[in-house]
């Protein structure tokens, strides 16, 4: 928040107000001695690319990227094509991506059927800056009809109503599609249209923190990526005005 009183805090609870002091002191001095270790890499789209696919290479499970600034679930749109267009561009193989929300392309994959061929402009129809459609021939690889349930920890047992979906194929990447925008946390999103999360070298997740529930575990890496959106990763890119003189934004590098 944009606030003078905005900053980090430690909280205690204790049979004593000596005890609760120490422990708090305690706590945030080791808080600010580990500060390096809150630093968090942040790869731009064909940097991360890169890195996953040299991974991809010597791993036997996938490597996330999180596309972390279209995530629907901090106020993006889930419709950004820069990080998969990076990924096309570099003849990527076994790649799964999602969830990306376009119910346009979603009804002209259904109007054309499974395995049909269709020409689409996808994604980027929320107009964010530095993005654009990936326009191309995709093969549609499998439809649904959106309507299925949660698997992973975060989401189990929810019941979810998406609108139609289609698994589309370009290339080495195969993209989720989604009539309504929805985090990419669960595997059953994907398993919906009948891929396995497991079975791909790179996954591209509309998502910052809550995939890692489901996804944490089937995982070589994780790679975070600051491809266009509106979700700002990086705190010091954003225009604080009203701190407090001498709060960082950013954790101190050692």
């Amino acid at each position: 928040s944009d606030l003078e009183e905005c900053g980090p805090s430690v909280v205690v609870h204790a049979y004593g107000q000596s005890n609760a002091d120490a422990a708090a002191d305690a706590l945030a001095r080791e808080i600010e001695r580990r500060e390096p270790e809150f630093v968090q890499p942040l790869l731009e789209p064909d940097e991360a690319v890169r890195n996953a696919m040299a991974i991809a290479e010597r791993a036997s499970r996938p490597v996330v990227l999180a596309d972390t600034q279209d995530n629907p679930g901090a106020g993006g749109h889930a419709d950004t094509m820069n990080l998969i267009k990076a990924l096309v561009a570099s003849n990527a193989r076994n790649v799964l991506a999602g969830v990306i929300c376009d119910p346009a392309a979603a009804a002209r994959a259904h109007a054309a059927g499974e395995g049909a061929q269709v020409e689409l402009s996808l994604g980027a129809g929320s107009g964010t800056p530095g993005d654009a459609p990936l326009a191309a021939r995709f093969r549609v690889a499998a439809l649904g009809d959106g309507r299925f349930t949660g698997t992973g920890p975060f989401y189990r047992g929810a019941r979810f109503e998406l609108g139609p979906m289609a698994l589309l194929e370009l290339g080495g990447v195969r993209v989720a599609v989604a009539s309504r925008k929805q985090q990419a946390a669960d595997q059953a999103m994907f398993r919906h249209l009948r891929a396995e999360p497991a079975d791909h070298a790179v996954l591209v997740l509309k998502s910052s923190v809550h995939f890692r529930a489901d996804f944490g575990s089937i995982a070589d890496r994780i790679l975070v990526v600051e491809a266009p959106g509106p979700n700002i990763a990086d705190p010091a890119k954003l225009p604080f005005g009203n701190l407090r003189p001498g709060m960082r934004t950013s954790p101190r590098r050692r």
